[in-house]
């Protein structure tokens, strides 16, 4: 998976072991290829979240291959909504284009439009 870890649950789980003495737990995680994104919560603060919510949008190859895309989480914290997008978009040395068309796809597929 990464240059790190081989998979999804030992990423997890390292995390996981590193923030576990500092009292933050897991809550949500998604991932799309190579993106990944998880989301922690203070243990003593967990009864605070709620709504959450993963997204995945494929932008690659007419939105058939996840090699280029998304992973969103969107939960509430509170009374506060929040949204975390994890992206991975063409360069944009010469395909400015192609990237903007990308990010206003994910834009639109997150938005639900």
């Amino acid at each position: 998976m990464s240059f790190f870890c081989k998979s999804k649950d030992s990423w997890e789980k390292m995390l996981c072991d590193f923030l576990k003495p500092h009292k933050f737990s897991i809550v949500e995680s998604s991932k799309l290829h190579g993106l990944h994104i998880i989301a922690f919560v203070k243990e003593n603060k967990g009864h605070l979240v709620a709504s959450l919510k993963t997204k995945k949008v494929k932008t690659g190859w007419y939105g058939l291959m996840g090699n280029k895309g998304a992973v969103s989480l969107n939960l509430v914290l509170g009374s506060q909504s929040h949204l975390f997008i994890n992206t991975h978009l063409p360069s944009c040395h010469k395909e400015c284009y192609e990237r903007n068309d990308h990010l206003i796809q994910i834009v639109d597929k997150l938005m639900d439009k």
